[in-house]
């Protein structure tokens, strides 16, 4: 296996390339049928919005892993569709909050530890913003794996996912905590990516409790660059 480079997804090219990946990896594990494209936009309305996230592990141009996070805002974090009185109960503890989703890693690299890896990264972020909680869709057969690794919790179950073939659960952990345990303060290079971030959302960094803000309509425009 060739050098695997971790950074955000800043260009639509890269972001079409995270949608391939998304198809490849969902299909072969029985949650969609193929799509003609060979694309699958999974919850795609949440990726121009300024709160969302795009991490891609990068093999020289091709994109062999992914994860979104969305910070909690005006337009909620995608588990909502299955698990909204739950995310709601969550978001009243009032602590910053931020949904980690869409985590896929290719079928050739599944003993590379790219998947840990992404949600080592993610967690870097997550302390660069001042987030204290996180949630996670997560499939019932990773649960142990889940609480054993970052100390999550399982909050809600659904027999049937939102347009996916499967049961869920909602997962709950605390973003210093799996930050910790994944010895994330070894990730490096990640700053200026943080620090854009940081800009583009306004968050500066940790806020003491939170708040409930309104549901908007219309969504951000995207922050994607064309190439």
């Amino acid at each position: 296996m060739n050098a695997v480079n971790i950074r955000p997804v800043q260009t639509a090219t890269d972001l079409d390339r995270v949608s391939r990946l998304v198809h490849d990896v969902y299909v072969s594990a029985g949650y969609f049928d193929p799509r003609p494209d060979g694309r699958l936009s999974v919850y795609g309305e949440y990726d121009p919005l300024p709160e969302t996230l795009v991490l891609a592990a990068f093999e020289g141009d091709d994109v062999v892993g992914t994860l979104s996070i969305t910070l909690d805002g005006p337009h909620g974090m995608s588990c909502e569709h299955d698990f909204g009185p739950a995310c709601a109960a969550i978001r009243a503890e009032g602590r910053p909050l931020m949904a980690v989703w869409r985590n896929a890693t290719a079928d050739s690299h599944r003993t590379s530890r790219i998947d840990l890896e992404l949600i080592r990264t993610g967690a870097v972020f997550g302390i660069g913003l001042g987030i204290g909680t996180f949630v996670s869709t997560v499939e019932p057969s990773l649960e142990r794996a889940y609480v054993k690794l970052f100390g999550m919790t399982t909050v809600a179950r659904t027999d049937g996912v939102d347009g996916v073939r499967g049961a869920g659960l909602l997962m709950c952990g605390s973003v210093p905590e799996t930050y910790a345990r994944l010895k994330a303060d070894g990730v490096t290079g990640m700053e200026e990516a943080v620090q854009a971030w940081r800009r583009r959302t306004g968050r500066m960094g940790w806020v003491e409790g939170g708040r409930q803000v309104e549901r908007m309509g219309p969504l951000h425009e995207s922050h994607l660059v064309e190439q």
